[in-house]
């Protein structure tokens, strides 16, 4: 039996209160955190989205608990703010 995990993913940004629950798999749940990491950041990144809004969107979201530290390896060479990446490191889980 797969153990289920609610998680809530981040659609858009976290201050437009835009958010989608739905109940998921652990496995489902690590794809989502690694897609929300290596796609999403980058993407708010490139759009110029405020730093802030990004660390917001990072500590807020749930679902990234699954985070590991290779999850983060894709945002190497990365133009990723300090602040962005301190948030998402404060989400990874002890190995």
């Amino acid at each position: 039996m797969v153990r289920r995990a609610q998680l809530v993913l981040a659609i858009g940004l976290a201050s437009c209160g835009a958010r989608h629950s739905t109940e998921v798999s652990d496995e489902a749940a690590f794809r989502h955190a690694r897609y929300f990491v290596c796609t999403e950041i980058p993407n708010m990144v490139g759009v110029n989205v405020p730093s802030h809004i990004i660390e917001e969107t990072v500590r807020d979201a749930s679902g990234l608990d699954t985070l590991s530290q290779a999850d983060l390896e894709c945002l190497n060479g990365q133009p990723i703010p300090d602040g962005v990446m301190n948030a998402l490191r404060r989400r990874v889980r002890d190995e």
